[in-house]
């Protein structure tokens, strides 16, 4: 089951030695607001081009290592270009080739059929309005591509294998933004996660008493102070919870920051303290939009449950079945369902509707051969490699500031 807190398929999230990589941390101390939400929709809205006097670079880190980065220098910021760049990732067999480069770009998305189960279910959504339309597939069980957010709304797909998990599931949408934040503790990838209440002082002892995970802080609202530079809670909503941790272990103490807002982006604990560690706590949003989730039971019935004004609503739904956003003037529907499948993406260059800028690299793979990867500026995107999982991040900054490392 693809549930609201953790699954099999999700994976736990820790930030080790965040002060290695400052430039991800900047990205993920971004206050509310400011970073693009995942499975965005409307850029379209707030886009803007990266400017002449900005410096783009690509910045690469697996696990615990030495985050990497290279400059990217298109011929111009404003036109498309083919590069030719590369970052040497010391755990990869070759360099991370850096090869297109796309101010204004599209999202082109598709998905292919798998055999039996092998794949996720996977549910195209249209949503129109009198102005505009926008389609995106969404995937279940994927953190990645399983959401979409907007002005107007969210919207997010599970898949549950029967109707008993279902129902569990429907408790948990009914309560998530009323239930107590916790922390996940992984110690391994077969043993169910240890919880922990993400209070202060909460602790817990694990490995026969050899290792202990202590909270010592928890922001629901986490930003950073513009004249101290040390994290700062900005209210009581749970805008961007997080927490910090403290892992013992004999005479050693890693602290760490855990964030719910970015389950995407995970690097795991130290040949030393080898935990894993994913911050669980309801996210509130700013304004009042309807909240909705799509849910698909036994890879063939459709349901659409509604979070709107404090009011929750359920119901089946078919597909092309036109449905109201509430609270606005748009419609959505489901335009399309496999019931297993693989999402394939790129990007192409575009003159309007929801646009972003690309970046393409290329990944090795265990085979010799490569992967093409699309970063969108300002996201940070996790890929597996033979090596571990790879955090990418392609971003911009004033000329004249590149960071060490």
């Amino acid at each position: 089951m693809n549930a609201f807190n953790t699954t099999d398929r999700e994976r736990m999230v820790t930030k080790n030695e965040m002060r290695r990589s400052a430039v991800v941390l900047a990205m993920l101390l971004m206050p509310a607001g400011v970073a693009r939400a995942q499975g965005h929709h409307g850029g379209g809205h707030g886009f803007h081009m990266p400017m002449p006097d900005q410096e783009l670079f690509v910045q690469a880190q697996i696990a615990d290592g030495a985050p990497v980065e290279c400059i990217v220098k298109p011929q111009s910021s404003m036109a498309p270009s083919d590069l030719n760049a590369q970052l040497a990732v010391t755990q990869l067999a070759a360099p991370v080739k850096v090869t297109r480069y796309l101010p204004r770009a599209r999202q082109v998305q598709a998905v292919e059929p798998a055999t039996g189960d092998a794949g996720a279910p996977a549910v195209r959504v249209q949503i129109a309005g009198r102005k505009q339309a926008f389609e995106r597939w969404l995937v279940a069980g994927d953190p990645l591509r399983n959401r979409l957010t907007s002005l107007i709304g969210t919207w997010r797909y599970m898949a549950v294998a029967d109707g008993t998990e279902r129902d569990a599931l429907l408790a948990q949408f009914e309560n998530e933004l009323t239930r107590d934040p916790q922390v996940l503790i992984a110690t391994d990838d077969a043993t169910p996660p240890i919880v922990l209440e993400a209070k202060p002082g909460a602790s817990v002892e694990f490995a026969g008493g050899k290792q202990r995970v202590t909270v010592r802080a928890f922001m629901p609202h986490f930003g950073i102070d513009t004249a101290t530079k040390e994290p700062a809670n900005q209210s009581d909503k749970r805008i961007n919870p997080a927490v910090r941790v403290e892992v013992t272990q004999n005479d050693r103490t890693e602290s760490h920051w855990l964030f719910a807002k970015f389950p995407d982006f995970q690097a795991h604990g130290t040949e030393a303290l080898p935990l894993q560690m994913r911050l669980d706590c309801p996210i509130e949003v700013e304004r009042s939009a309807p909240d909705m989730v799509l849910v698909t039971v036994a890879r063939e019935r459709q349901e659409v449950w509604t979070r709107f004004e404090g009011r929750i609503a359920t119901r089946g739904v078919d597909l092309h079945q036109p449905l109201e956003v509430p609270g606005s003037s748009y419609m959505f529907a489901l335009a399309a369902f496999v019931p297993s499948g693989a999402l394939i993406e790129s990007y192409e260059p575009a003159a309007d509707g929801e646009l972003v800028t690309a970046l393409r690299v290329e990944l090795p793979g265990a085979d010799g051969a490569t992967k093409p990867v699309w970063l969108e500026l300002g996201r940070v995107r996790v890929v597996d490699t033979p090596a571990g999982p790879l955090n990418l991040l392609f971003a911009s900054r004033p000329s004249g500031t590149t960071q060490g490392g």
